[in-house]
């Protein structure tokens, strides 16, 4: 199974033609921020080059997102924030949507306490499988993937406390734009594309007896 995933996309979608494995994924995951604080009818408008070329999309609302943007992931049943669901060789995806709170007072920001609850959701969804993949626009505290410009952090330390306590497979994030990376905490994978626009992006593939991780870029 080949899972491609990207985020951070803000309006700006034209690079995801450019990304080889898009069109023969089996699932296309989008991890937040389509839009700039956008309207229903320009989040559609972001995402309709992407469906065009792979319309099999699982997505999660960012700190940029509208509330009236997720309750239509939901209606057409896209939608990915606090879901847990099982695909091919017994591997559960979970999501979460949203950030911590910014200096910015963006629509979809939450105490950590909030996102905890919903990773608990998510995960208790698929708790029994072989394998997880995290999915989260916003990436875990204190490590690279979420350092911004002066050495500040701007993760979320439930995501952080989640992946140490639970050690999926493998964690993709975003929100951080300036922090692109990838590290190990644990066996967990974390990695940070940042912004589509940029070229970012991850290919996840799976088989019976591997899962693996590649960030890559379009160039």
């Amino acid at each position: 199974m080949l899972i491609v995933s990207f985020g951070d996309i803000h309006m700006e979608p034209e690079k995801a033609k450019s990304i080889p494995e898009l069109k023969d994924a089996d699932l296309v995951v989008i991890t937040g921020d389509t839009t700039n604080r956008g309207d229903v009818d320009e989040t559609m408008e972001a995402l309709a080059p992407i469906i065009a070329i792979n319309p099999k999309i699982k997505i999660l609302f960012g700190n940029m997102d509208k509330s009236p943007v997720e309750t239509m992931f939901i209606k057409k049943g896209i939608n990915f924030h606090a879901k847990g669901f099982l695909i091919e060789h017994d591997t559960g995806i979970i999501g979460l949507g949203g950030s911590t709170p910014t200096p910015f007072d963006t629509p979809s920001e939450f105490q950590d306490s909030v996102l905890k609850d919903c990773l608990e959701k998510a995960y208790d969804e698929v708790k029994g499988a072989k394998r997880i993949i995290l999915f989260t626009h916003t990436p875990p505290f204190s490590t690279s993937l979420d350092k911004i410009h002066g050495g500040l952090h701007g993760g979320s330390q439930a995501v952080r406390n989640f992946i140490q306590t639970n050690q999926p497979d493998i964690c993709i994030c975003g929100h951080i734009h300036e922090a692109i990376g990838e590290e190990y905490m644990g066996k967990t994978h974390a990695i940070n594309p940042g912004m589509l626009n940029n070229g970012g992006y991850v290919v996840i593939e799976i088989t019976k007896d591997s899962i693996s991780a590649c960030l890559k870029n379009t160039g």
